[in-house]
């Protein structure tokens, strides 16, 4: 299975952002060995990036006008990701 896929798949169906599925989806197959999980998500460096991303997320979140920047930024990322990898 592609990771994008699963990445936006499993953010979509559990409610959370991406960055936290990223996350838990590269902890679960580092530590925990689960079968499935891609190895490019078990990556220090994406474990990295997506911890970032998610406390980026959480603190823009409690300012009000970096929320507003955070979420312009995103709305031109988010539909931009997906048709990157095929």
């Amino acid at each position: 299975m592609l990771p994008v896929p699963l990445i936006f798949t499993s953010s979509y169906a559990s409610g959370i952002n991406s960055y936290a599925v990223v996350l838990l989806l590269g902890l679960y197959g580092r530590f925990g060995h689960l079968a499935g999980i891609p190895p490019l998500l078990e990556k220090p460096g994406v474990l990295a990036a997506a911890a970032a991303g998610f406390a980026g997320q959480f603190l823009a979140g409690k300012v009000p006008y970096l929320d507003s920047v955070w979420d312009l930024v995103h709305t031109a990322i988010r539909p931009v990701m997906p048709g990157r990898f095929p």
